[in-house]
């Protein structure tokens, strides 16, 4: 299974940061690596202040190129994920329910917010694989108990 060449249209830094997180995708199984190995400004960049907005404004045309960055890059990531679950799996047609890739978007960007949260604070936690978006179920409790534990954000 290909990933789709697809063009981000936005600013020259938000069109940099897509470019730099596409090479990244292409370099590494986005299934296994940890978030410590992604570069902190791409993290950052893959933040969406308001994941619920975003979409919102996506649905009826308002978004602002650049704010559009954190879904064209975790659409871009995913097709990636799809690509190594399809060369798992044999089946070359693979590919996760858009409900579902909806649906992993705000799992997705939960983690983020508290792994960025943690780097902030100086704290460090298990190099999770935030990628891997079938495993987030799974992840994110782990992540909200430790933030919890620590008093970084009022869950």
């Amino acid at each position: 299974m290909k990933t789709k060449k697809t063009q981000f249209k936005g600013s020259s830094v938000a069109v940099a940061y897509y470019k730099r997180s596409v090479a990244f995708f292409r370099n590494h199984d986005v299934t296994t690596v940890g978030y410590g190995y992604i570069p902190d400004d791409l993290l950052l960049a893959w933040v969406a202040p308001d994941p619920q907005q975003l979409l919102s404004d996506m649905a009826h045309g308002k978004a602002d190129p650049d704010s559009t960055l954190p879904f064209a890059v975790y659409s871009c990531a995913y097709g990636y994920h799809d690509q190594i679950y399809a060369a798992k799996l044999k089946d070359d047609s693979y590919r996760t329910p858009s409900e579902k890739i909806i649906e992993d978007f705000f799992l997705f960007q939960e983690t983020l917010h508290y792994i960025v949260e943690l780097q902030k604070r100086n704290y460090f936690f298990i190099p999770l694989p935030i990628l891997h978006f079938k495993a987030l179920p799974e992840m994110l409790p782990l992540l909200r108990e430790a933030v919890q534990r620590l008093g970084i954000l009022q869950l």
